[in-house]
């Protein structure tokens, strides 16, 4: 099941509140309407007025420890810089 990061603002005693969770939900969110179990997750917790969802993003998925991670060859490094013959003329008269 995907597991997100998400921030969120509440309104509290003194005025507006910003705070964050880690929150797994069934389905991979793909619209407005599969905010709907993060929100659900909120109330459970005691967030149940005013809850708006600023961001959100998806954690990686664990890596297996049964297969060690390779990282992959390096790619050569290019030089992709321009090249320039000559000196630019100056975009102010009288400099050089």
């Amino acid at each position: 099941m995907p597991r997100y990061y998400v921030s969120f603002s509440f309104p509290g005693p003194t005025g507006l509140g910003i705070a964050s969770a880690d929150i797994t939900v069934p389905t991979l969110v793909a619209c407005a309407d599969d905010l709907q179990p993060m929100y659900a997750f909120l109330a459970q917790q005691g967030y149940r007025t005013g809850v708006k969802i600023l961001g959100f993003s998806l954690y990686a998925e664990p890596s297996n420890p049964t297969k060690p991670q390779q990282n992959p060859a390096p790619k050569p490094q290019h030089n992709t810089a321009p090249q320039h013959s000559r000196r630019r003329p100056s975009p102010r008269p009288g400099r050089s």
